[in-house]
């Protein structure tokens, strides 16, 4: 992300996207407030599926990727993290490790993209808390390591991972 947005990119405006949930995910859309429970499908948005698997791929995250480490209020970032990834899981995590997407899915909840990207947020997030020894309670260990099994499942499962895309 630092080739894409280098450093200092969010410099003005990281309080702002995490104090506000704010989500813009490019520069032709509109800002949307993050307000849980999320509409994760995004039927409003249905004609615009980049936006609606840029939601799904965890988007919100890659400022917050991009400056974590040089952030003062790493709890902040982790809560918001969690708050996030609670309310995603209420609608996907018990979902079957052997979803196959389509290149235009009606869902973009296990489409390949999406989950890598979501397994990339996951990833960094253990990592981060682990590097920086921010305290989660055991419930949120829970949580993401689940979640963290879950994608390395459907990553790793060959039909999950045809040539059907691009991707």
């Amino acid at each position: 992300l630092h080739r894409v947005f280098p450093s200092g990119f969010y410099e003005n405006t990281i309080d702002r996207i995490i104090d506000k949930r704010i989500f813009q995910p490019r520069g032709d859309t509109e800002e949307m407030f993050l307000q849980i429970p999320l509409d994760w499908e995004a039927l409003d948005k249905f004609e615009d599926r980049n936006w609606r698997m840029t939601l799904q791929s965890w988007g919100m995250f890659h400022p917050i990727l991009n400056v974590f480490d040089s952030y003062s209020g790493k709890e902040k970032l982790v809560q918001y993290f969690f708050e996030i990834a609670n309310d995603w899981c209420e609608l996907y995590l018990d979902d079957p490790d052997d979803i196959i997407s389509s290149r235009m899915p009606d869902s973009y909840a296990w489409y390949d993209m999406s989950v890598g990207y979501r397994a990339l947020t996951i990833a960094f997030f253990i990592d981060r808390i682990s590097e920086h020894n921010l305290s989660i309670t055991d419930e949120q260990k829970k949580l993401i390591f689940k979640l963290a099994r879950k994608h390395i499942r459907h990553l790793s499962n060959p039909e999950t991972t045809t040539m059907r895309n691009n991707h």
